[in-house]
């Protein structure tokens, strides 16, 4: 399993694709479970990972997370309009990890705490 969470049982430590499945189908079926949402059923890790992409409430916790991490602290109320606009602008570009750094980092709030240190 990757640092991402997510098994690519597929493909052996150098890339290449197995031939033959090494994972028991039975063990790569589960479900997703949103708040308010119906469950996403889940099987395969590959189809688990393309479906979970499409769940705007996972890029939205990536956000909140990595604003969390840059900043050292919980996201607090304060921050909320911060969060949805550095959401939006990581949505706007596809989602590419590069833009949600760039706006965390570029943030009044990410500025100010580099500027204590």
């Amino acid at each position: 399993m990757l640092s991402s969470g997510f098994s690519f049982d597929r493909f052996d430590p150098l890339g290449r694709e197995f031939t033959e499945t090494t994972t028991p189908e039975s063990e790569t079926q589960t479900s997703y479970l949103a708040p308010g949402r119906e469950p996403l059923a889940l099987s395969g890790s590959v189809a688990a990972t393309l479906a979970l992409a499409v769940q705007e409430d996972l890029p939205r916790c990536l956000t909140r997370r990595a604003y969390e991490f840059a900043l050292g602290r919980q996201a607090g109320t304060d921050d909320l309009t911060l969060l949805n606009e550095t959401f939006a602008h990581f949505k706007a570009d596809g989602f590419k990890v590069r833009t949600l750094l760039r706006a965390i980092t570029l943030s009044p709030e990410f500025l100010a705490g580099a500027k204590l240190n």
